[in-house]
This record gives C-alpha cells, sequence and structure tokens, in this order.
C-alpha cells in the first residue's frame, strides 16, 4: 500500500476514534515562537485520489525508469540506509532502470532532471502522502504588513 493510501486510512481512522479536529503545536523556524493550530481531518484529506499502485514506466532521456508508488517498507529502507543519495531514494528501492536492453543503470547514476521527473510523477499520484501546511507565526512581521496586536 502506497504511503499516501496508509496515511488516508489513518487519517480515517483518526476521525472515526477521536474525532474530525486536529489540534497540534509548532515551534516558528524563524523566532522559535510556539504556536497552536486547529484543522479538521477534512483540510487534509484527499478523497478519491486516484493512485498507481503498479509500476509505472517513464522513458526520459534515453532512460526507461520502471518505478512504483513508495510504501512503508521503503521509507524503513531509506530510514536505515542515510548514505542515500537525496535524489532517487524515495523510489530507488522500487526501481528497475535500464539505460539499454540489457544495462542495468544504478538509480544514484540517473541524471538530475530524470530523478526531478519521477519525483514529480511520484507526487503527483500520491499527493495524499506529503501534506504540507503553509502557518503564519504571529510572532514573525511581514515586511509592508504591520504586527497584528490583538
Amino acid at each position: 500500500m502506497s504511503i499516501g493510501r496508509r496515511d488516508a486510512r489513518l487519517l480515517k481512522l483518526r476521525e472515526q476514534t477521536f474525532g474530525p479536529t486536529l489540534q497540534g503545536l509548532c515551534d516558528c523556524p524563524r523566532c522559535g515562537e510556539r504556536m497552536e493550530m486547529t484543522l479538521d481531518v477534512a483540510d487534509i484529506f484527499l478523497d478519491g485520489q486516484a493512485e498507481a499502485e503498479e509500476a509505472q514506466l517513464l522513458a526520459l532521456h534515453g532512460f526507461d525508469v520502471r518505478y512504483r508508488l513508495p510504501n512503508s517498507l521503503d521509507l524503513a529502507a531509506v530510514a536505515a540506509s542515510a548514505t542515500r543519495r537525496r535524489r532517487g531514494k524515495r523510489y530507488s528501492s522500487g526501481a528497475s532502470l535500464k539505460c539499454a536492453p540489457d544495462e542495468d543503470v544504478h538509480p544514484d547514476a540517473l541524471p538530475v532532471s530524470v530523478t526531478d521527473a519521477v519525483e514529480e510523477r511520484i507526487a503527483l499520484a500520491d499527493a495524499q502522502a506529503d501534506i504540507q501546511l503553509n502557518l503564519t507565526c504571529p510572532g514573525v512581521t511581514i515586511p509592508g504588513k504591520p504586527r497584528s496586536t490583538s
């Protein structure tokens, strides 16, 4: 099961068990001020997301890259092997790469343009796997905007 599908199921389970409201705390990376946030599961749940669980093929710049969406085992393998190159680590354990019909290529040998294209396809196919929140710290002054005192 892909990370996004797993996370969607976990969100639904959390909602059924504890209700739809999520509360959290985080520290502003700029000023260190602690921020509280509240949101609903529906705010971060991508319903009806079409996923391609089976292997996909991307032909680009003379490389045929067969990849699949990462799963929990892939994340565990990446965590255990911190020396892997940043690009490619999200799919390399499921990658089968050919430069020519009988020539295997290691994922680290792929050009950045190819790994970027694979990462983009994975992100589009499994958007639930990488939900990011855009929070605004009340302690940081935005140029041209007065700081709120309320």
